[in-house]
């Protein structure tokens, strides 16, 4: 055996150069994350806070008053102004005949409301609810029978203690429409 192959055989610094890159670059690669999937879309309800529902129940409530004291100026007989702003379970309650149009008496006036509270919401994906807590001030209107006598009872509050549910409209879900309308049990709040 000669001396030269005992000694270890040695590498060209090109070739170690080129080992080294390669191990470099194979080591880099496992470290890289895996490629990550396209977000999903997440869901996001109809109304993004209370305070957006609120507003958008007051500005149908405002509609609602003023068509139920127009309807009731005309005798408690047509209701078609309510049609879009009302389930029709609650416009079949709103047609049954109540004593204004079982007596043939008419309203004159107009009626308010202030918002006291938010009794409840809900909002979802496809349907979302509120109901508040209204005072209807009734002040302003007057009951009269069909030749023109007051006949509204002395005894009337001025003040009418209610809670008002609404619920997403099915064809327009960014829509809302009163579902019901009852009386209030806190009546000291009006």
């Amino acid at each position: 055996m000669s001396a030269r192959s005992a000694q270890p055989r040695r590498m060209p610094r090109r070739s170690t150069a080129v080992a080294v890159t390669c191990l470099l670059a194979a080591s880099l690669v496992g470290c890289t994350p895996p490629p990550t999937a396209p977000p999903t879309p997440t869901s996001t309800a109809i109304f993004a806070s209370e305070e957006e529902a609120l507003a958008a129940a007051t500005d149908v409530l405002t509609r609602y008053n003023a068509a139920f004291d127009k309807a009731n100026s005309a005798g408690a007989k047509n209701w078609d102004e309510l049609e879009e702003l009302v389930t029709q379970q609650h416009l079949t309650e709103l047609e049954k005949p109540g004593v204004i149009n079982s007596n043939g008496w008419h309203t004159k006036g107009v009626s308010t409301f202030s918002v006291v509270s938010v009794a409840s919401f809900e909002s979802g994906e496809s349907d979302s609810s509120i109901a508040l807590n209204v005072c209807r001030d009734v002040s302003g209107v007057r009951v009269l029978d069909a030749s023109g006598q007051d006949v509204t009872p002395i005894n009337r509050p001025d003040s009418v203690p209610l809670v008002v549910s609404l619920v997403t409209s099915d064809s327009e879900p960014s829509s809302l429409l009163v579902a019901k309308v009852d009386t209030w049990l806190n009546p000291a709040s009006c």
